[in-house]
């Protein structure tokens, strides 16, 4: 967080427990009233709240006037399954309805792994931090970072 705030720009990180609903959207919302809407926010929450994203998007939407909020979803290839296999059910909770949000605009920064020669390994956290800021610049509706195909091919294949 420390690192974040001395970044050009306004950058302000929420550090927070966001398995406690109550005190995540108290916390959410007072950011909101203190700075005033975000123009970007990157919401790298992990899979013990699955409900957490959504619940950030609904918060920030709310304040958004008329400019909509940029919503960056960072998430897992391996929680994310290819969007051509219908088989396999959407991890992401009520994503069709955070694509639907007014006042945001629904995006995913997929995180993979690399490929060397000596094997595959995750991303390097500097190599997560490139990426999703890559995805925040390019605005893509998905943005990989590392590879992400085949799935054979990760670290713990």
């Amino acid at each position: 967080a420390r690192e974040a705030e001395a970044l050009p720009g306004c950058v302000a990180p929420l550090p927070s427990d966001y398995t406690r609903t109550g005190e995540f959207l108290e916390q959410i919302r007072a950011r909101c009233g203190e700075l005033g809407t975000p123009a970007v926010t990157v919401a790298y929450i992990h899979k013990t709240a699955l409900k957490a994203p959504g619940l950030l998007a609904r918060e920030v939407s709310a304040v958004a006037n008329e400019v909509p909020v940029d919503f960056v979803h960072v998430l897992s290839r391996l929680r994310t399954p290819d969007p051509r296999d219908r088989t396999v059910p959407n991890p992401i909770p009520d994503e069709e309805s955070l694509r639907a949000m007014p006042n945001l605009t629904y995006r995913k920064a997929v995180l993979g792994w690399i490929v060397e020669p000596s094997g595959s390994r995750w991303l390097t956290n500097r190599e997560i931090s490139a990426g999703v800021i890559r995805a925040v610049d390019t605005r893509a509706s998905v943005t990989p970072i590392g590879q992400i195909e085949p799935l054979d091919s990760n670290p713990t294949a």
